[in-house]
C-alpha cells in the first residue's frame, strides 16, 4: 500500500478502494457492450450496472468518498500519479490534459491516486 494512500478507519479504505475499482469500470463496461452491439440483453445488462453505479454514488457520498477528477487542473503529485506526458501548446507544462482512471479521497484523505496524462512544452527542434 502506497504511503500516500491513508488508512482512516481500519478495514474501511479497503473495502472502500475495492469497491472503487468496481464502480469506475462500469462506463468501460458500458463502451464495450454497446461496441459489442448485443440487443436488448446488453442493454438490460448495462441499465442495470448504471442503477448500481447510481447507488455506489450515493453510498459513497454517505461514507465521505469523493472523486478525484482533475481533467484540465494543475498536476498534483498528492493527489495524482503522472502515467505519461504529452506535448501541448495549448496547455500550460504541468496541466492534466486527460485522466485515465480517476481518484478516490475518504474525508480529504487519498484512497486512490487519479491516473493522468500531463501536458509538457512543444519539442522546438521539431
Amino acid at each position: 500500500m502506497s504511503a500516500r494512500v491513508a488508512s482512516a478507519t481500519p478495514g474501511k479504505p479497503g473495502v472502500l478502494k475495492a469497491v472503487a475499482a468496481g464502480y469506475s469500470g462500469t462506463p468501460l463496461a458500458r463502451k464495450l457492450g454497446i461496441a459489442a452491439g448485443a440487443g436488448a440483453d446488453a442493454a438490460r445488462l448495462i441499465e442495470g450496472m448504471e442503477a448500481t453505479r447510481r447507488l455506489l454514488a450515493k453510498a459513497f457520498e454517505r461514507a465521505g468518498v469523493t472523486v478525484v477528477d482533475p481533467q484540465g487542473q494543475p498536476f498534483n503529485p498528492e493527489l495524482h500519479e503522472a502515467m505519461t506526458t504529452q506535448e501541448s501548446a495549448e496547455s500550460p507544462p504541468g496541466t492534466v490534459l486527460a485522466v485515465i482512471q480517476k481518484g478516490y479521497t475518504l474525508n480529504g484523505r487519498l484512497l486512490r491516486p487519479a491516473r493522468v496524462i500531463v501536458s509538457r512544452p512543444p519539442d522546438m527542434a521539431n
